[in-house]
């Protein structure tokens, strides 16, 4: 078999290993968004992502940290850039995380009422 068919199985396999990951983590959020109503989907930060032109988003939104502090009862609010941050809520209730981009954007969660 020449090159170019073993280089076009290669990519067949990789693509169906990356389908089946991605099938098994929507329905490992499926399932997580039925015990916490409000967690944030990658599907819904990816729009979110994409709308605001927000670098690393999903990827924190996927990681296993911010998935267990959402479910510790934290919502998302919305997304800070350096020069909005005067302007976001403060004080108890709210909590922002960074994202680490290069921009130095701001997540800001607040508390779920019970």
């Amino acid at each position: 078999m020449s090159d170019s068919g073993w280089s076009s199985v290669k990519k067949r396999n990789r693509n169906t290993r990356v389908r089946a990951r991605e099938q098994n983590d929507a329905e490992r959020f499926q399932k997580l968004k039925t015990e916490t109503p409000h967690l944030l989907l990658p599907e819904e930060a990816r729009q979110i992502a994409l709308q605001k032109n927000i670098a690393n988003l999903v990827y924190k939104f996927k990681s296993p940290q911010w998935i267990d502090f959402q479910r510790r009862g934290w919502r998302y609010v919305d997304v800070y850039t350096p020069e909005q941050q005067d302007q976001m809520p403060r004080g108890m209730g709210y909590q922002a995380m960074p994202l680490h981009n290069r921009y130095d954007d701001v997540v800001l969660f607040e508390r779920v009422q019970t």
